[in-house]
């Protein structure tokens, strides 16, 4: 054929047998163009890592396509896969005929765009505020960045840098230039409040008779000082033994965030295990015996201590940490009067102690 047809020119033959004039018959050929192959990868190409890039170009007809490397790549024998690759990476395709035996090939770069999801952290994980410490969140780029902690967005007027002031799982989501967005590690941060000293309620003890002590449970070191009479002075709940003073301790404590904090704490001594009441009180509102409860010496678990008036009525029983009663029956305040009181312990010597006796209300 001369000239050449286009390529995928069809061609019909028509056979009409010469002793069956009446039975004609029909083929069609489709021209194809297998000598002539190009071989196309595309222009050199940056994307986002993360997403594909399509490389390649349109499929040619009679022509038979394959890839090497084939990493990241999705389909090898396709005339355009899709790649991701997360290095910079040369593709080279060859195109080969059917039939005609041409073989041409192409390369084509493909490049991840090279941006750092590092989280980095200025300062310390767990930080004290009340001693000024600080943690820095930086992201090491210049374009658009979202700050977010536990999910939520977190607003920082310095952009790729974030000044922690709250414990949370801290993140960063980027946007290149290029429309590639990204999301950084996460930094788990712990931001310690300030923590107000506390002075422990004073703890009357018996001569001679041991007793465990308890801080409260706020960071890994203590530190007691004094240590006399103490079993270990570095932990939180060391034996107090045989004491035969009053004394009074500091208990330094440094937290898993790093502040420090001193507690105190007074020990009474006495002789004897007692339960002390005073025979009478004023809930005036003077800020002077306003309110009663009893006094426990050595004492080292309280069953009950009880407030009968002189109808035999319960009208007040103490409960450990209350206040002590205030001298009001159902928000009534009481009028002068005499009242009896019972009270059942358990001694440091583990014996039971019973009391009881009388008070005056005096208004």
């Amino acid at each position: 054929i001369n000239p050449a047809p286009a390529n995928g020119t069809v061609y019909a033959l028509e056979t009409v047998p010469f002793y069956k004039p009446n039975c004609r018959d029909t083929f069609f050929v489709t021209a194809t163009d297998t000598l002539i192959v190009k071989a196309d990868a595309g222009p050199d190409t940056a994307y986002c890592a993360g997403n594909t890039i399509r490389i390649g170009g349109p499929p040619q007809d009679g022509v038979v396509y394959s890839w090497s490397p084939t990493t990241a790549m999705r389909d090898s024998t396709s005339s355009s896969p899709l790649v991701n690759p997360t290095l910079p990476t040369k593709y080279t395709v060859t195109a080969s005929s059917f039939g005609g035996g041409c073989v041409l090939t192409d390369e084509v770069w493909v490049s991840p765009f090279a941006i750092s999801t590092n989280l980095q952290l200025l300062g310390r994980d767990s930080v004290c505020i009340s001693r000024g410490d600080s943690a820095v969140l930086v992201v090491n780029v210049s374009d658009s960045v979202v700050w977010y902690k536990d999910s939520s967005k977190v607003f920082s007027p310095q952009g790729n840098r974030l000044k922690v002031l709250t414990s949370g799982n801290y993140f960063a989501q980027i946007f290149t230039a290029a429309g590639c967005r990204y999301y950084t590690d996460t930094v788990s941060v712990y931001v310690e409040p300030a923590i107000a000293a506390l002075r422990y309620p004073t703890m009357n003890l018996i001569t001679g008779y041991d007793f465990q002590l308890q801080a409260r449970e706020l960071g890994d070191k203590y530190l007691w000082k004094s240590a006399a009479f103490l079993s270990n002075p570095a932990i939180s709940n060391p034996i107090f033994s045989a004491g035969t003073a009053d004394i009074d301790y500091q208990i330094h404590l440094t937290t898993a965030g790093g502040c420090s904090i001193t507690d105190s704490l007074s020990i009474k001594i006495f002789p004897k295990v007692a339960i002390y009441v005073p025979s009478a009180f004023t809930p005036n509102g003077d800020g002077l015996n306003d309110y009663l409860k009893p006094i426990l010496r050595g004492i080292v678990k309280l069953d009950y201590f009880k407030i009968y008036n002189r109808y035999g009525q319960v009208i007040y029983e103490y409960t450990l940490n209350d206040k002590g009663w205030d001298g009001r029956l159902k928000n009534t305040a009481q009028g002068n009067q005499m009242l009896m009181w019972v009270a059942q312990g358990l001694g440091v010597d583990e014996k039971v102690y019973k009391d009881k006796g009388s008070i005056m209300l005096i208004r």
